[in-house]
């Protein structure tokens, strides 16, 4: 109980929020099942402070957007484009290759592009992305490949400089 209320003071004094104690309990609850030690968990857990059960994050104003494509990184504008227009979340990019984003064209002219996120993990799904958005990640690759870099369908689409 101690422990617990370690957590709470903090909690309190908006170190960690609500939502973040559970996790600070889940192995000793693991612990405590996997060594059959019985513990009235029910007690415990209404003692505990109330997390949010959603984030408090919110799409970026125009605004925002314009002024983040400012930043002078050539990948930026790029990587603003996707995530904008497709809604592909930071820790996508660390899946993300070439081959996962495959234009859609319509009348001899790139309309969008399929993108599919996650390839190949248990968590992999679609989207699309807007012309601009593909137009820009094929700049960003004919640049690597001016380059001197080997580009082809296994190239990771991001990486550092």
């Amino acid at each position: 109980m101690k422990y617990l209320q370690v957590h709470k003071n903090r909690v309190e004094r908006k170190e960690i929020t609500g939502s973040t104690v559970k996790n600070y309990i889940k192995p000793i609850k693991l612990f405590c099942e996997k060594m059959d030690i019985i513990i009235p968990w029910n007690k415990i857990t209404r003692a505990m402070p109330k997390g949010r059960k959603y984030a408090n994050d919110r799409a970026p104003t125009d605004e925002e957007i314009r002024k983040t494509l400012e930043y002078p990184d050539r990948r930026i504008r790029p990587i603003i484009h996707t995530m904008a227009s497709s809604g592909i979340r930071l820790g996508a990019w660390d899946f993300l290759r070439w081959r996962d984003i495959s234009p859609m064209i319509k009348d001899s002219k790139i309309i969008a592009a399929k993108i599919t996120v996650y390839a190949e993990e248990d968590e992999e799904y679609f989207s699309f992305m807007t012309n601009e958005a593909y137009e820009g990640l094929g700049e960003w690759m004919d640049y690597r490949k001016q380059c001197g870099e080997m580009i082809n369908e296994n190239s990771w689409v991001m990486r550092n400089l």
